[in-house]
């Protein structure tokens, strides 16, 4: 069955969910994805989210689309193909889709609210901690503000 544009509570009644990046970003979508019980496809991209570095292909998701093949060979990895890979696993090792499924919610679990805002955090801290002078440049710029009306 293949449907689109799904909202997300109804996408733990399908067995797969596919990741497809969108545009000239990331697709944002691949973290709540991995929260619902599907098992993951997931199309590579030159475009990632923060936590992509902590995904591990095979492990958390199945990839799709791939740049290079597994021996470091060039290849095109084709979604039909990845998914006749998928379906052959699920007949032959259900337990490791589970253990993927699995695996991709524990991620998932660490990519709330809480988490996103810490690494934001930590993010800006870095940054700012490039520019010395950022302090007083900030206090200088508040103070212009407030004399131009502005209640920050």
């Amino acid at each position: 069955m293949v449907n689109t544009a799904q909202p997300l509570l109804c996408l733990p009644a399908f067995v797969l969910a596919i990741s497809v990046g969108q545009g000239m970003v990331a697709a944002y979508r691949m973290g709540q994805l991995l929260a619902t019980n599907s098992l993951v496809l997931h199309q590579r991209s030159i475009y990632i989210e923060y936590f992509y570095r902590s995904l591990r292909p095979w492990v958390h998701y199945v990839p799709f689309w791939n740049a290079t093949g597994p021996g470091g060979e060039p290849a095109m990895d084709d979604v039909y193909g990845v998914l006749e890979d998928v379906r052959r696993l699920d007949r032959e090792q259900p337990v490791r889709v589970q253990q993927i499924i699995a695996n991709g919610q524990a991620v998932a679990k660490l990519l709330g609210l809480q988490m996103r805002l810490e690494y934001y955090r930590v993010a800006l801290e870095r940054y700012k901690s490039l520019f010395p002078d950022m302090d007083q440049y900030l206090d200088s710029y508040v103070q212009e503000l407030r004399k131009r009306g502005s209640d920050i």
